[in-house]
């Protein structure tokens, strides 16, 4: 081979080591390049959430239940006082829920804010984690609000690594007895008789007992079931729930009995209701205080002993109404009973209105006597409070089972009691009752 040949073959050897040397080094630079991006991205991501966490254990003890998040809010446009706002709405709209957080975005109320940073004791665990972020937290508007504090809130926390931000979001609500269907303290009828689950029945939501439940056949527990221990007579639970059951500590069962609730409920509940004419003058939610008592009808004293709460029946079985209420009485050498109010579905649009039941009702309620049935429209709450025994029965449709379409709250004084068919169901709600 001539020499000519070998020098052409050598430089075109040389030329295609060179490419791919520059090849190797370019695609090794944009790896470490991408590598390091992804770090950071990650770091970012992390930290936003090790600020997160670490905001809403400084938040929680603003969260008063029924008083709803007791934080002092800024009344002033979150976009004009947190500079990274209207990127991180940017981004949420984005992506490919984008649909979804418009609508959301909707149910916050951009006007009032909080700066978790004024809490110094959080400021400075910023600080001593090396952690760089912010948080902001937001009232959602389409919760009820008491007092102008609500009862739920958009948490979004932000941080930096390099050039890179990255974000973490929460909602948190506050923590109410009726996140269960069923609650109990102990399994025990007021007579002494164990209660037991058995087949057919189906407890719709999730459940607790500070008590061991015994079951005598195959009840169907649908969602998550809380309980000191479980005692099988017969038969199989099922359980929909795959984590189900959790069996409660003894720390566990401490740190929520229904004597510690339904203490702070006795004295938060009254900023949920009110009396009657005031509860029908009112233009804000606001729940009924029955608080009722004697009252002399031609010469006669009656004295009241007890409500009866009535919930609708099943669909197509009649009493299509949400709540009615009944005050049962004592008079001299005979007992009765009077209705006092129905509460239902507006005719249009969307909301309550109340139906008062004549003149009797009006005497027990404290309303000026007009004697004919009358209809306003209300802001109920779902909060009945009443200084008598509450009596649950389906009193006008002959004890059929009872359906609760909605989220309730009734509160006795005194003891609750109640008439119901083993079939019950509480459907698409959370039901609380606390005696």
């Amino acid at each position: 081979m001539r020499r000519g040949y070998i020098l052409l073959y050598t430089i075109i050897t040389i030329v295609a080591i060179s490419i791919l040397s520059v090849a190797i080094l370019t695609n090794t630079a944009a790896y470490i390049r991408d590598n390091s991006l992804e770090l950071q991205k990650n770091s970012a991501y992390i930290s936003s959430q090790k600020i997160l966490q670490l905001c809403l254990a400084y938040l929680k003890p603003y969260f008063s239940g029924i008083k709803g998040i007791m934080l002092g809010w800024t009344s002033s446009n979150v976009s004009q006082n947190v500079e990274w706002w209207d990127r991180f709405k940017k981004l949420m709209l984005s992506q490919t829920d984008g649909k979804y957080w418009e609508n959301f975005f909707t149910r916050i109320n951009e006007q009032k804010y909080y700066d978790p940073s004024v809490i110094s004791q959080f400021k400075q665990d910023l600080v001593d984690f090396t952690l760089s972020g912010s948080v902001v937290v937001l009232p959602i508007t389409g919760s009820y609000q008491v007092n102008q504090n609500p009862y739920s809130a958009l948490v979004v926390s932000k941080a930096n690594s390099g050039k890179l931000e990255a974000y973490s979001v929460a909602v948190v609500a506050v923590d109410f007895l009726n996140k269960y269907a069923y609650f109990t303290e102990i399994e025990k009828r007021p007579g002494g008789d164990t209660i037991y689950f058995i087949s057919r029945e189906i407890i719709d939501g999730p459940m607790r007992s500070n008590d061991i439940i015994h079951v005598s056949g195959n009840p169907r527990f649908k969602s998550s079931v809380e309980v000191k221990g479980v005692d099988i007579q017969s038969g199989r639970p099922i359980y929909d729930d795959p984590f189900s059951p959790k069996i409660l500590t003894e720390q566990d069962i401490q740190a929520y009995r229904m004597s510690m609730i339904a203490s702070n409920y006795s004295s938060d509940l009254n900023v949920l209701v009110k009396s009657v004419p005031d509860f029908l003058s009112s233009s804000g939610e606001t729940g009924i205080n029955l608080n009722l008592s004697r009252i002399t009808r031609g010469q006669k004293s009656l004295t009241p002993t007890a409500l009866i709460v009535e919930f609708k029946s099943a669909q197509g079985q009649g009493n299509d109404h949400f709540m009615k209420v009944y005050v049962e009485y004592d008079g001299p050498g005979s007992s009765g009973r009077d209705p006092l109010f129905t509460i239902k579905p507006r005719t249009s649009g969307n909301g309550y209105q109340i139906v008062i039941h004549g003149q009797n009702a009006e005497e027990w309620l404290g309303l000026s006597i007009t004697g004919r049935e009358r209809t306003v429209d209300v802001n109920f709450n779902g909060v009945l409070k009443s200084n008598l025994t509450v009596k649950l029965k389906n009193h006008s449709n002959n004890d059929k089972p009872m359906y609760v379409d909605g989220q309730y709250t009734v509160y006795s004084e005194k003891t609750l009691k109640y008439t119901i068919t083993l079939s019950m169901k509480i459907s698409e709600a959370y039901f609380l009752i606390i005696q």
